[in-house]
């Protein structure tokens, strides 16, 4: 059921991407909202066969806040942005350190110098980046699942949430984001130094 969270991960980003850089958010919004409903058709394509299976399946009434959350993004695990393997090579279907619990991810390393330069873009830039780092930040949070009272808060008020198995599956989105960030800091402190040359 990835198609499932994809959607709606797509959905929260374009929404939040489009509050925080927008300057004129409510014609903006209407826009994006006439652009989901185009796209809804080709999403169809991944999000039919996900809906039929929900149907044949536990899922169907939506899963406990228990099974739902197994495979939540332990807070160790986030040492695993800067340093790779941190807790060793164990694959995801197996329980990392036994202390950590199962992982859906073999690996969330982005390294050291994209997370720095995605933390100094936020920092020097503007509220627009800031608040890009904001998503980040929050769908991060939403990814540690069980570790976090805000996961049960996200389940509440995005529906389809309650389908997904795995909040793990939303790093795919932090990545996504901090990577923008990344290459937005890379760009402005380079170009800061070939001014100085």
């Amino acid at each position: 059921l990835c198609g499932i969270a994809g959607v709606v991960d797509t959905a929260v980003v374009a929404a939040g991407w489009t509050l925080a850089r927008a300057e004129r958010r409510l014609p903006s919004l209407a826009w994006l909202a006439l652009g989901l409903v185009l796209a809804l058709p080709l999403a169809l394509v991944s999000l039919l066969p996900a809906l039929h299976l929900v149907g044949a399946s536990e899922r169907r009434a939506g899963l406990s806040f228990g099974d739902a959350t197994v495979w939540s993004l332990h807070p160790l695990r986030l040492g695993e942005l800067v340093w790779p393997r941190l807790f060793g090579a164990t694959p995801p279907d197996e329980s990392a350190g036994r202390a950590l619990g199962p992982t859906w991810a073999f690996s969330v390393y982005l390294g050291a110098p994209v997370v720095v330069f995605a933390a100094l873009a936020a920092a020097r830039g503007d509220r627009r980046l800031r608040a890009i780092a904001g998503l980040a930040l929050f769908m991060l949070v939403v990814a540690l699942g069980r570790y976090t009272p805000l996961y049960a808060l996200y389940r509440a008020l995005v529906p389809p949430e309650r389908l997904v198995r795995y909040p793990e599956k939303h790093l795919g989105t932090v990545v996504v984001l901090i990577a923008a960030l990344a290459g937005v800091g890379f760009t402005r402190a380079f170009a800061a130094t070939a001014q100085r040359l």
